[in-house]
């Protein structure tokens, strides 16, 4: 899933998304959707957050990476680095670009950790 611009949304949508995202289940009222086939999320946003709700979520993301902006001044030769980036596409050279992990080695390690860890959303099956 691609979640752009997560942090502008409201506290109770945000606490929604973060039990989903770690539970992998969605609770409607009192309907439980639980398996939810979500492989991996990313998440883009053009500000960091500073209230709590979108803080929690910050800290259950495990690759953070900030980006600054792209320089618009032209260097010594003349050249415009912010032109460079948006006229670029990408090239590979080599004939056939092969994934580092495939799908079904995240459907692997999934069942590895089905067999060592209970499902979280079984709690509520208690309530």
């Amino acid at each position: 899933a691609f979640l752009d611009e997560a942090f502008k949304a409201q506290a109770s949508l945000l606490s929604c998304l973060l039990s989903t995202l770690n539970e992998r289940c969605f609770k409607n009222g009192d309907q439980m959707l639980k398996e939810l086939p979500l492989v991996t999320a990313i998440v883009a946003s053009n500000e960091v957050p500073c209230d709590a709700g979108a803080g929690a979520l910050v800290d259950r993301l495990l690759i953070r990476v900030f980006v600054d902006y792209v320089d618009n001044q032209d260097d010594a030769e003349g050249n415009n680095p912010q032109n460079d980036v948006m006229n670029s596409k990408f090239v590979s050279h080599d004939e056939k670009v092969e994934p580092v992990v495939s799908f079904a080695d995240f459907k692997a390690f999934r069942g590895m950790v089905r067999g060592l860890m209970p499902h979280p959303a079984n709690k509520f099956a208690a309530d």
